[in-house]
C-alpha cells in the first residue's frame, strides 16, 4: 500500500521516499527551511517565529525534535541580533 502525503511537495516527498536515513533528510530539510524563512521575513522586517515537536514515541524522533528545536532557537539568537539591512 503506497502512503500519500498530499500536503507536500512531490520533490519532498521523493527526497524523503528515497533517503537511506529519513529522519537524517526530514531534519536537513526542517532546518533548511527555517534557515530560508528567517532570512526572508528579516529582509521584509516581518516577526516571526517557529513551533518544533513531536508527536513520535520513538525516542530517536524525540531526540531529533529536540536537537531541531535547540539549532532554530540559536537560529532565531542570530536572526534577532543581526542588522536587518545588508
Amino acid at each position: 500500500m503506497r502512503t500519500s502525503f498530499s500536503f507536500v511537495a512531490r520533490w519532498l516527498e521523493n527526497s524523503l521516499r528515497h533517503a537511506d536515513d529519513t529522519l537524517a533528510e526530514s531534519y536537513e530539510q526542517c532546518l533548511a527551511n527555517a534557515r530560508e524563512l528567517a532570512g526572508f521575513c528579516r529582509k521584509l522586517g516581518m516577526p516571526f517565529g517557529f513551533l518544533v515537536e513531536s508527536v513520535s514515541i520513538r525516542k530517536v524522533e524525540i531526540e531529533a525534535s529536540v536537537a531541531l528545536a535547540r539549532e532554530v532557537s540559536a537560529l532565531l539568537d542570530r536572526t534577532a541580533t543581526a542588522d536587518p539591512t545588508p
